[in-house]
């Protein structure tokens, strides 16, 4: 037995619900969360990610409904970089949770001025792009902040209908 408790934080900010949501070690993450919930406010040093930034990122959908079934607010979380949850899961399938949870979350640009559908489309990410924009057809911006327009789009079979605004058809 310890005579001490062990950190609940490594010295990147890591903590176990991190590692394990990253992971996607679900019942892992439902323990943690039963017996040490206040893991669940812990971001990381370097990034300011926290568990449901690395489930999303890892499209670990089961694990970033158990996160946000236990702390709503967290969907609002931003990283150092600007990037929300949706941002994470821009190169997942799990792109169309958030989106359901918050849809006003792909009005967030990022530090470089990137929504997360404009990630999806340059990650070549065409169907979770079109997933996405099933669920909320007026979400994006055709236009970031460094002026990129329809390249990434057309890279990926759908093209603007038009520059002001956010509808987009298969070409």
């Amino acid at each position: 037995m310890l005579s001490h408790d062990p950190p609940l934080v490594d010295i990147r900010g890591y903590t176990a619900l991190t590692e394990a949501a990253g992971r996607g070690h679900e019942s892992t993450v439902a323990l943690l969360l039963q017996y040490q919930p206040d893991l669940i406010h812990i971001v990381d040093k370097q990034e300011h990610k926290s568990a449901l930034h690395y489930a999303a990122e890892k499209g670990n959908l089961n694990i970033a409904r158990q996160l946000l079934d236990r702390k709503p607010e967290l969907i609002d979380m931003v990283s150092s970089s600007g990037s929300t949850i949706l941002h994470c899961a821009a190169n997942t399938e799990v792109i169309g949770y958030p989106l359901d949870r918050k849809p006003a979350l792909s009005d967030v640009v990022d530090c470089d001025g990137q929504n997360a559908l404009h990630m999806a489309a340059q990650l070549g990410h065409g169907e979770a792009f079109s997933q996405a924009t099933g669920s909320e057809p007026s979400i994006t911006r055709c236009v970031d902040l460094k002026q990129q327009k329809h390249s990434a789009f057309c890279r990926n079979g759908l093209r603007p209908t038009s520059v002001e605004h956010s509808s987009f058809s298969k070409t």
